[in-house]
């Protein structure tokens, strides 16, 4: 062995950088993409979301390629309300045909709202902390649950509680969070 480090897909997890998020009150996995130079969207899951599509301004360039140097399919660009936990943030999304993901963010996104990612705890942060959300990767061991309705559980006790459960998701360990709608009303 010369030294160089191997890594064996087959055992080693894979990357852990997706959030849950809402665009257009819609739940969607977000790629978190530092690699990305514009945030996109799948041109079928823009039209799911009902997002007006446009030609694209002269700000995206003319090239975009994949992370593999294959050429992107742009079909146009949307502006889009992006949901983390109830913050709602607007952003434009260059629209691609055959997109991967349904929809990842780029540099933009991340400077904007000064995302920080944390792997080690398995969690990214916006605008100062103030929004935290864990990271997933695509896993069916893993999922975010939603509670069906809002709940009260005092400290120190537990509950038994109805949750919204992923289609993917086949019972290992699970998260439960609230959904986006819920306020949270201190008085």
């Amino acid at each position: 062995m010369t030294g160089e480090t191997r890594m064996d897909v087959t055992r080693d997890k894979p990357p852990s950088n997706l959030v849950s998020v809402t665009l257009n009150k819609r739940r969607v996995p977000l790629l978190i993409d530092s690699g990305a130079c514009v945030s996109c969207l799948s041109h079928d899951f823009a039209l799911k979301i009902g997002a007006k599509i446009t030609p694209v301004s002269e700000q995206v360039p003319e090239n975009l390629l994949s992370a593999d140097g294959v050429p992107l399919r742009v079909v146009g660009q949307t502006e889009a309300t992006v949901g983390l936990k109830g913050l709602l943030v607007p952003h434009m999304f260059v629209v691609i045909k055959d997109l991967n993901h349904k929809a990842l963010v780029g540099m933009g996104f991340l400077q904007q709202t000064g995302c920080k990612l944390d792997t080690k705890a398995n969690v990214t942060s916006f605008y100062d902390d103030l929004v935290m959300l864990p990271l997933f990767g695509k896993s069916t061991g893993q999922a975010v649950l939603r509670t069906i309705s809002r709940l009260v559980v005092p400290a120190l006790t537990e509950a038994i509680m109805r949750v919204s459960v992923p289609c993917h998701f086949k019972p290992n360990c699970g998260i439960i969070e609230t959904r986006a709608t819920t306020s949270v009303c201190c008085s």
